[in-house]
């Protein structure tokens, strides 16, 4: 039984096709392209003002950021399209990550996937962060922070 071959006609159709395909998506409009941007994590030590409210904490918006702790802060610009993004912080040497907060109003969300950091002491604590839907620009753009307290 003779191999079955595509036609030399089918073939031009197939080819003629692609090259179609790829001149008319030259000629769409590119859409906002945009990646999962994370800025370089900063480092607010004693005495500094705290920026944003720790729910449930004794640590309040405007107060002092105590002696011995650390504050930890990250710019990050996350699209809706890009749904939930997996986001880390380090605690300096001698502290550990003690609660993660955010802006009052942020446009950004945030979920902690394993909340069993919270009851151990650990210097890196995972988040995942995510687009608000009430975000009035996308992408969303807004610092998250992180307590470190100081190992006793």
């Amino acid at each position: 039984m003779p191999a079955k071959t595509t036609s030399p006609r089918r073939l031009g159709l197939v080819v003629a096709a692609a090259v179609l395909a790829g001149a008319l998506s030259a000629l769409l409009p590119v859409g906002d392209a945009h990646a999962f941007t994370v800025g370089t994590q900063q480092t607010l030590g004693p005495g500094s003002r705290m920026p944003v409210d720790f729910p449930g904490r004794s640590y309040d918006l405007g107060g002092k950021v105590p002696r011995g702790h650390v504050m930890l802060r990250r710019r990050v610009e996350v699209a809706r399209s890009e749904g939930r993004r997996g986001l880390s912080f380090l605690c300096p040497g001698g502290t550990y990550a003690y609660s993660p907060s955010l802006v009052e109003g942020a446009s950004i969300g945030l979920d902690i996937p394993d909340v069993s950091q919270y009851q151990k002491k650990l210097r890196r604590f995972r988040l995942r962060v995510y687009a608000s839907p009430l975000a009035k620009r996308d992408p969303a753009v807004s610092s998250v922070y992180l307590l470190c307290r100081p190992r006793r």
